[in-house]
């Protein structure tokens, strides 16, 4: 009977020393950073492990699978530390009488929490703040938990501002849609041609007037994505470069319209965009055929490309352009200043 008993405490007494020893060398490695050698270890030895008797090992493999960002596992396991060691107390957490609760179960609660906020801001950005509801409401519900423990301690405070100022952010991500009526100077060339019966050559046209329109745009702190349009009204300069015929025009009378949608960065500054839009230009001129002359692709719709840089003062944006509309002969260039709703 001595004999037994002396084999129990021995027995226990070894499987103590080799816990500590365990858990001793796991600490270490988790001061040298080693986190994949102790995730490893204990992965190896856990099925033997219990969440009661040893939660500090457990706590280890919690912390690691934190640096590793594997927020997920590391909550389970928190949870589970909940669970193993202090059921007992849940009850407690209704009642209205004041209750000691033990340090450790304030730490596990708190870790939580902080955990589910990590998760929270590791979370695609793509993901609305409507998709990310389930998750904030585990935040509070483990918050409420630690206050109901602790009303002094300050950390509830600063994991729930945490969560709040990544909300802020993420609205400042989402897109608002607005409108805007603008006014722009623009100005083209192009060719048409020219024909005596006989010979033909190229005429150029400068073309120059005012463009009035509005659109909408769909913004955040990053982008603009923007659709407008305007009707065009202005005057053509138009020449041959052939001596051989002579064609010469002033103020003809150029009208249509200029329809444009793209895309805007704000990586430079909050107030400052660079973009890229598609265009889409029509035009449609009053040239005089001048008795024997025959004009050809004087009126056309053509696409073509431009890049803008935008300047945004309060209520106004200001934006410079130049850009190719295909087959001109120039760039196409415009001031444009927009007021938005």
């Amino acid at each position: 009977m001595v004999l037994k008993c002396f084999l129990s405490l021995y027995l226990l007494f070894a499987y103590t020393v080799t816990k500590a020893n365990t858990y001793s060398e796991l600490d270490l490695k988790y001061k040298l950073r080693d986190f994949d050698s102790i995730l490893e270890e204990i992965d190896d030895i856990e099925e033997d492990l219990d969440y009661k008797q040893n939660a500090k090992i457990f706590e280890l493999k919690a912390l690691a699978l934190e640096e590793k960002k594997n927020f997920p596992e590391a909550i389970r396991i928190y949870q589970k530390l909940i669970k193993a060691n202090y059921s007992k107390y849940i009850r407690y957490l209704k009642s209205k009488k004041e209750f000691k609760f033990p340090k450790r179960m304030f730490f596990y609660y708190l870790k939580t929490a902080e955990l589910f906020v990590d998760y929270y801001i590791d979370l695609p950005e793509s993901y609305s703040l409507s998709k990310r509801r389930g998750v904030r409401k585990k935040i509070r519900s483990y918050l409420a938990v630690v206050k109901k423990m602790d009303e002094t301690n300050d950390s509830v405070a600063k994991v729930f501002d945490r969560m709040k100022q990544f909300d802020t952010h993420l609205r400042s991500l989402e897109y608002n849609r607005s409108y805007f009526v603008y006014t722009s100077i623009v100005s083209w060339q192009n060719f048409f041609k020219v024909s005596d019966g006989t010979r033909e050559a190229k005429v150029l046209s400068t073309v120059i007037g005012n463009c009035l329109g509005g659109g909408a745009s769909w913004s955040n702190i990053k982008y603009d994505w923007v659709m407008q349009g305007c009707y065009f009204s202005g005057k053509s300069t138009a020449t041959t470069e052939n001596q051989a015929i002579t064609y010469e025009q002033a103020q003809v009378p150029v009208s249509g319209f200029l329809a444009e949608a793209g895309w805007m960065t704000k990586s430079f500054a909050e107030d400052v965009s660079l973009g890229i839009f598609l265009d889409i230009l029509s035009q449609r001129g009053e040239w005089d055929t001048k008795g024997s002359f025959e004009l050809s692709e004087t009126d056309y719709t053509r696409a073509g490309y431009t890049l803008k840089t935008k300047w945004d003062v309060s209520s106004f944006s200001f934006l410079i352009s130049a850009g190719r509309i295909f087959k001109n002969q120039s760039y196409l260039f415009q001031l444009q200043t927009s007021y938005n709703f």
